[in-house]
């Protein structure tokens, strides 16, 4: 009768042994590989969310800066000798990130209609009551308003790679 079983004469030569860790190595190799590609790729994402959360905070800090004092720059902006806007080139997580400020003036035109209150039935909370003029401008001078645009660039595999964020701020101490 014959046994199902391996004999215990039998086993798995050196050529088998050497044959099936070639196959393995060789499988591993691609794996290995992308797992590389998946760590930069990482590490790049991580430098772009570093990137935008600066931007963000210097956005933030601009609008700290009086209005007379927001122009376009590249140096850190001070104010009674303390700094309240770091420009320049900042280091974060072990990178380097330069950051500038654009500021641009801009006038604003808005156009309205104005509503005629000295009607006889006018009522503040009732707009079916509110009768309305021709179509009207307002210009707002542009210095009374700029467009502050805060970008955050680096290099990265030589190619300069940049993020930008922007606000609208108004001169209220007219």
């Amino acid at each position: 009768m014959r046994s199902f079983f391996w004999s215990s004469d039998k086993g798995f030569t050196l050529t088998e042994i050497i044959f099936s860790v070639l196959i393995l190595a060789g499988t591993m190799i691609p794996i290995a590989a992308m797992m590389g590609q998946g760590f930069e790729g990482t590490r790049r994402d991580q430098r772009q969310i570093v990137a935008i959360q600066l931007c963000q905070a210097r956005l933030s800090q601009a609008l700290a800066v009086p209005f007379a004092d927001l122009i376009s720059t590249t140096a850190s902006i001070a104010s009674g000798g303390q700094i309240i806007l770091p420009l320049g080139d900042i280091e974060q997580e072990n990178f380097t990130f330069n950051v500038s400020l654009r500021v641009v003036e801009r006038g604003v035109t808005y156009s309205y209609l104005p509503v005629d209150v000295n009607v006889a039935n006018y009522a503040v909370d009732d707009p079916t009551t509110w009768v309305f003029g021709a179509s009207q401008n307002l210009t707002i001078n542009a210095d009374v308003a700029k467009i502050a645009t805060i970008v955050v660039s680096w290099v990265e595999r030589g190619t300069q790679q940049n993020v930008e964020l922007s606000t609208f701020r108004a001169n209220l101490d007219l």
